[in-house]
């Protein structure tokens, strides 16, 4: 799962591209090690946890992307 431009979208963005729940995705990224909001970006977010973007869309997703 690479080059997909998920760095682009913000957390709230990448809950209604998942249909997830935003709480459901906070709380998954919370059960992580990750703290976050609904407004920042997925590429920040994985920076600034030392993971690339494709990772943590894997933890928001629950593991279930293709």
């Amino acid at each position: 799962m690479q080059g997909r431009g998920y760095g682009r979208m913000t957390v709230a963005e990448m809950c209604s591209l998942l249909q997830i729940g935003p709480d459901q995705v906070l709380q998954r990224l919370q059960k992580a090690g990750i703290f976050s909001s609904k407004n920042e970006s997925i590429k920040t977010l994985a920076t600034d946890n030392n993971l690339r973007p494709s990772d943590l869309v894997d933890i928001i997703s629950g593991g279930q992307q293709e």
